[in-house]
């Protein structure tokens, strides 16, 4: 006997997965950026979620880990980020390179422009501007 599963019950399953993973991000997202996300309602974060893993999976990003990490860049640079700053859409572009790699290259740089960020704060305060 075999067992056979319709292409009906395979999206079904991806499915829920898909709403799993959203809810554990959504608490995940929530303990870590709280600022960033206070305005938002579980309803709105969840669809903003869905929409972001929708254009990591243009990239090519799909694993937990790496989807996770660009949710994070979303949190705390807007929903947009990669295509509203521009240059991390084109670095998820490039065709040299894993999804993961490029992602990786994306992080790094943000974490990069938060520091840099900071620095100028810091500066400004001493100088009292």
């Amino acid at each position: 006997m075999h067992l056979k599963i319709r292409d009906s019950q395979l999206r079904s399953l991806s499915r829920a997965r898909l709403q799993q993973f959203v809810v554990e991000m959504m608490t995940h997202l929530r303990t870590h950026f709280p600022g960033e996300l206070a305005a938002l309602q579980d309803w709105e974060l969840g669809e903003e979620l869905e929409r972001c893993l929708d254009r990591a999976a243009e990239y090519g990003i799909s694993s937990r880990r790496d989807c996770a990490r660009y949710l994070e860049l979303a949190a705390c640079f807007g929903w947009s980020f990669d295509t509203e700053l521009g240059w991390p859409a084109k670095l998820l572009r490039e065709p040299t390179g894993s999804p993961s790699a490029r992602l990786a290259r994306v992080h790094e740089r943000c974490l990069q422009s938060l520091e840099q960020s900071a620095t100028k704060a810091t500066q400004r305060q001493v100088l009292g501007m």
